[in-house]
């Protein structure tokens, strides 16, 4: 594994060296991620195992009351160490309250009548009544503040490799070819999703080179491919089933399109709901060989996206789900690991993506982009890719 650590040092009192076991560039922005956060050793060795009920940390806000399924409330930390650039001591707030709500029209009530400062994502069902075509206010939401940003998020079709039918590259490029991914990002998707023809997420990456994929919308050239694979307009193609999560109405509007859009080459798919546990055991399993499914990149590199689709990262050893295997491309991924270089590490990156899309391991869909209403007097608190909420630097504007 190329974060593997064999060893840890400290050289003086601000000083932590991790040693690992070979060199992994994108390591550095392991250390940012949550599950890398400093916590006290004597907390966690008075707690136990009820740490992560009862948290320790050294951020901005301090853990008070946690009643699940319902509600999680934070306090300003006294002693927070950090202050604003004019020297005012951080964070600005005094309490934050989370609520859980699981139904999101009761949540957006909820915002409408000023209980909460934010709402994300803004749930479909009210879409038509928050914007009009253009993607402007209508009168009643004037007040509020519409944030959006293209996130980290990279939605596809997974094909398992090793399965018979999709062991043939050319059934999986034309699978590719058959989907209209601009149609469904403006039609059914409404603004909220970008085409995403490649394994990283698009514009996302500092100065990785955005490209577009192979695969546009062409079902002549799905078909012809589908013909050379022995299938001439979809005959003899055995019935598929594409699973997915009951995690609501978009997931399975975009199941029923893909499979309106496969019929138009001859291939018949049913579709197979079930829940989020069942659905990511069994395709973890490599029980499943037709599935949705999608990932957050943790960080901004082509590693976190990349790795989806390495060789060493199969089940068990990581979510290589599609169980996709090339040597070129492992050869190139690997070599980029070790480079420090960002831009040329990124044009290493960059060939190893061309490798396994031009042999499309996935049906590739789109990139979502989010939105979330936001209270007029809430300030500080911008949007970001990857939806890190930096809630030490807001604050709210009581004139608004």
């Amino acid at each position: 594994s190329p974060d593997e650590v064999v060893g840890f040092a400290c050289p003086d009192d601000r000083t932590f060296v991790v040693k690992l076991a070979i060199p992994f560039s994108p390591f550095i922005f392991r250390l940012g991620h949550s599950f890398s956060w400093v916590v006290p050793k004597e907390a966690v060795e008075f707690y136990g195992d009820n740490f992560f009920k009862n948290p320790v940390g050294a951020g901005p806000f301090k853990f008070v009351e946690w009643i699940p399924g319902q509600k999680v409330v934070l306090e300003k930390h006294p002693k927070y160490w950090m202050k604003d650039a004019n020297g005012h001591q951080l964070p600005y707030l005094d309490r934050i309250e989370v609520s859980r709500i699981e139904d999101t029209n009761s949540e957006h009530y909820e915002l409408l009548n000023g209980h909460l400062d934010f709402q994300f994502p803004i749930p479909i069902d009210q879409w038509d009544s928050i914007f009009d075509a253009d993607l402007n206010l209508k009168a009643d939401y004037k007040r509020f503040q519409v944030q959006w940003v293209n996130t980290w998020r990279i939605e596809y079709i997974g094909m398992l490799n090793t399965d018979p039918l999709f062991k043939d590259v050319r059934v999986r490029q034309a699978f590719n070819y058959a989907i209209d991914r601009e149609e469904i990002g403006s039609t059914i998707l409404r603004y909220r999703a970008i085409p995403n023809r490649g394994q990283v997420v698009p514009g996302s990456m500092p100065d990785y080179p955005s490209e577009d994929g192979p695969f546009k919308y062409d079902p002549t050239k799905a078909r012809e491919l589908l013909a050379e694979a022995g299938y001439p307009n979809g005959q003899g193609f055995p019935e598929l089933t594409l699973q997915l999560n009951s995690a609501g109405r978009d997931n399975e509007k975009i199941a029923e399109i893909i499979q309106a859009y496969l019929a138009v080459i001859g291939v018949k798919v049913q579709l197979k709901v079930v829940d989020w546990r069942v659905h990511l055991d069994t395709v973890r399993e490599g029980k499943v060989r037709f599935y949705r499914l999608g990932w957050i990149n943790d960080y901004p590199s082509p590693e976190n996206s990349l790795m989806l689709v390495w060789g060493k990262n199969i089940p068990p050893m990581g979510e290589n789900y599609a169980r996709y295997q090339n040597e070129k491309f492992d050869e190139l991924f690997e070599k980029a690991l070790s480079i420090t270089d960002i831009q040329e590490q990124n044009k290493v990156f960059r060939e190893a993506e061309e490798v396994a899309v031009q042999e499309a391991p996935w049906l590739f869909l789109y990139t979502m982009r989010r939105f979330r209403l936001v209270a007029p007097e809430v300030r500080g608190f911008p949007f970001n890719a990857g939806d890190r909420r930096f809630l030490k630097y807001v604050w709210l504007d009581k004139s608004s």
